[in-house]
């Protein structure tokens, strides 16, 4: 891939890290997540579905090797009520969606998330502005 890359080939490149990755698949998963990634970002300018497929094999080979940690999400923190946690990784998402710029992600929902948690936060302080834990 290296050869194609610095030769402004990105196709061949992307598919030669894609090859690689697949030969590396499951004697060395991390290597292949680097080169899944490798070759999401040369695939990225010429052809997005690539790129978007190659990505897709990096995250799913990330999970199947505990590679990604549940707890950051921003629908945990609104479930432990860390609603300000919660509205900023959600905004953070929406706008790195909206850059993208790609009808095949919308950011509707990832905004509307974001607006319920402020809601529900906003409620909380007016009706209940003292933290009382009912038994």
């Amino acid at each position: 891939g290296l050869i194609y890359k610095l030769s402004k080939k990105w196709m061949e490149a992307g598919d030669a890290y894609f090859q690689a990755a697949n030969c590396f698949n499951k004697r060395n998963p991390i290597e292949a997540i680097t080169l899944y990634i490798d070759s999401s970002n040369c695939y990225r300018d010429y052809s997005s579905n690539d790129a978007i497929y190659a990505l897709h094999n990096a995250i799913e080979l990330c999970k199947e090797n505990g590679r990604f940690r549940t707890d950051k999400t921003p629908n945990n923190y609104s479930e432990l009520e860390q609603y300000e946690k919660a509205i900023d990784i959600f905004l953070k998402v929406a706008n790195i969606s909206k850059k993208l710029n790609k009808s095949w992600y919308p950011t509707d929902n990832i905004f509307l998330n974001a607006g319920l948690c402020q809601l529900i936060q906003n409620l909380k302080k007016i009706y209940f502005p003292i933290n009382l834990k009912i038994y």
